[in-house]
Order: C-alpha cells, then structure tokens, then sequence
C-alpha cells in the first residue's frame, strides 16, 4: 500500500494540518527599548600596539635567546604543587625527585659494593699474614731443629777419641 501525500485533498480523517505562519507581533525586548534607550557606552579596547618584532629588544625576543643559550628565562614559571589533599601524595611525577633517588640508590649501592669488596681484600690480607706467619713458625723450628742437630754434631766431632787402648800402667 503506498501513502501518497496530495496538498490539495485532506487526509481520511477530514482534518488538514494547519499551515504555519510567522508571528509579526513585536517582542518585549524592542517594546522596553523603545521606552529607555540605553545610554552610549564607549567600548574597552587594549591600547593599539605595533607589531613586535622577534629581536633582543623585546621581552619574547629576551626569553627565546636566553632559551637558545641554554639560560635560564627572564620570567621563571612555577607550577603549584599538585597533592592529592588527605593523604599529601604527589599527584604528577616529579622526575627531578625520580632522577634523585636513583642516584641516592647508585651511589648506596656503590658504598655497599666497595664495603664489601673492602671486607674481602681484609680476609684476603688476614689470611695472608696468617700464612706467612705459619711459614715463619714452621722456618723458626727448622732453624732450631738444624741449630740442635748441628750442636750435637759438634759435640760429637769434640769428644776425644779411644782408640787407644786403656792406660794399664799403674803409677
């Protein structure tokens, strides 16, 4: 079934739809002006400026040189501080403080590496002079033992020799 829509017959019903027409009555707003025209305000304008040329003279020409020189700005910015507010966390990064603490880290971790390489170069050195304190007992008792074997060997070469046969003679 197809609807087809003719202006000129009215729908099943019998009623057509009213056609719209623009309401030429004046508004309110025209009708209180006309009563109290407002009085001419002059307008706010910023004071006219010349183009400002990007150079060393002007502010921006300042800050950019000193940027490209690796200076610091002629106006330092400052963030607020952004902390979460019951619990005083930093809510955005602060890589300064990151950049901190990993070399508070390295260098803790520095001083515990050269503690400990410290503490095994003294182990290394007490064992050491521990060694050579038992090499310089062990050489003491054989210069003590060479120094008795030698003492006797001398007392041996002196004792006076019997081969002669023994004195019988009676005087």
């Amino acid at each position: 079934m197809d609807i087809t829509v003719n202006p000129g017959v009215p729908p099943p019903g019998g009623h057509a739809a009213p056609q719209p027409t623009p309401d030429l009555r004046p508004s309110a707003d025209s009708a209180a002006l006309a009563r109290s025209a407002p009085e001419a305000l002059p307008l706010v304008l910023a004071p006219p400026q010349a183009a400002a040329s990007v150079g060393p003279t002007t502010e921006a020409g300042k800050i950019a040189r000193a940027r490209l020189e690796g200076l610091e700005t002629a106006r330092p910015s400052t963030a607020p501080e952004r902390v979460l507010k019951p619990f005083g966390i930093s809510m955005l990064p602060d890589f300064e403080a990151r950049q901190r603490e990993a070399a508070a880290r390295e260098a803790a971790e520095d001083s515990r590496q050269r503690s400990a390489e410290a503490a095994i170069d003294a182990e290394t050195a007490a064992a050491a002079a521990a060694e050579d304190e038992a090499r310089a007992e062990a050489v003491a008792r054989e210069v003590d033992a060479s120094t008795e074997r030698a003492a006797a060997a001398t007392a041996r070469a002196d004792q006076p020799a019997e081969t002669a046969a023994p004195d019988t003679r009676e005087s």
